[in-house]
């Protein structure tokens, strides 16, 4: 007789359930390439900010301090420190007026690379909940033909056993009995597969909604 192990693929990724929309949302929230575009576009988002800063007039500070020695005019200690120490505080304005159109150019560049990045993120947005909403789909068509499977297992099983009996008191055939075990071994069959298909679709769908770790977790 062949026994099928139990396999609780729910385990592998325990998400409050298969709804593939749900399951898009999530994945835009929780995969790391639909994070890493994110941290793209803002940098894009800062890229621009600081371009059109060449528009606005800026400010500069600047901050001396130094002191001179002469071998005829007393100690080293003394001139560096007393008599000729110097300070200098410098303050500098700086109005763009004519910049060859360096800075339009910039704000333009800028601009065109925070779109494109935007359109990026729109795709890899899209893409990450299309991921999620087709295997979340592909979850439910195989646990679907796992019930199916187990159903028919437990049909097989039955007529398995009430096999001999019939034979026994003539109400069936010895190739009745062979095909009621064959049919037995076959959904066995069917039912491990099934399992480990299941099993192989979560962790899947893990990956999917970026919780690949976890599913991996469940599996060791």
């Amino acid at each position: 007789e062949v026994v099928v192990a139990p396999v609780d693929t729910t385990a592998v990724l325990p998400v409050p359930s298969l709804d593939p929309y749900a399951l898009a949302a999530l994945a835009v929230e929780r995969r790391s390439d639909v994070e890493a575009q994110r941290l793209q576009t803002d940098a894009a988002e800062s890229a621009i900010r600081a371009a059109r800063s060449g528009r606005y007039p800026s400010v500069s500070v600047g901050l001396s301090a130094g002191s001179s020695y002469a071998s005829d005019a007393g100690g080293l200690v003394t001139q560096l420190f007393d008599t000729r120490p110097s300070a200098g505080l410098s303050l500098g304005l700086t109005i763009p007026i004519l910049d060859r159109r360096q800075t339009r150019s910039a704000v333009e560049r800028a601009q065109i690379s925070l779109d494109n990045q935007r359109l990026t993120l729109e795709a890899t947005e899209q893409q990450a909940g299309f991921e999620a909403e087709q295997t979340a789909l592909n979850v439910r068509s195989t646990e679907a033909r796992l019930d199916a499977a187990e159903a028919q297992l437990a049909a097989a099983s039955e007529a398995l056993d009430a096999g001999p009996e019939r034979y026994r008191v003539g109400a069936g055939t010895f190739a009745e009995l062979a095909d009621a075990q064959s049919l037995a071994v076959d959904a066995q069959g069917q039912v491990a597969q099934a399992r480990y298909q299941t099993l192989i679709d979560r962790v899947a769908l893990g990956y999917a909604v970026g919780d690949l770790l976890p599913a991996l977790d469940a599996l060791r």
